[in-house]
């Protein structure tokens, strides 16, 4: 402990002092690993929060390639559902056509 005179004390000669004579080194070092490991809670939250947010972003990313591809496949069902809706009518109508035909040209052969 050295001694100071007293105009020259102020708030951080005094804390100084205090540690000195009260508070051991063995204290100190267990406040600083207690803040130490304070510190690696916070980081793990951290990177626990940042790895979430990472799996968030990669699900969105698969759930609007999943939709665009189910978009897609809609659109193509109903194109190819119109497509043969469109070619059975036109072969119903081929064959009610040749029918009419048929009928004319057998008649006509008779």
């Amino acid at each position: 402990m050295s001694v100071v005179s007293r105009e020259r004390v102020n708030w951080e000669i005094f804390q100084d002092e205090f540690r000195k004579k009260y508070i051991s080194q063995r204290f100190i070092d267990q406040k600083l690993g207690v803040l130490e490991l304070k510190e690696f809670v916070v980081l793990f939250d951290i990177a626990c929060k940042a790895e979430e947010l990472s799996k968030e972003k990669r699900r969105a990313k698969i759930e609007t390639r999943d939709s665009r591809k189910r978009l897609m496949s809609k659109s193509f069902m109903s194109q190819s559902k119109k497509s043969r809706d469109l070619y059975a009518r036109s072969s119903a109508s081929a064959t009610y056509s040749n029918r009419k035909h048929g009928k004319q040209y057998s008649g006509s052969k008779a």
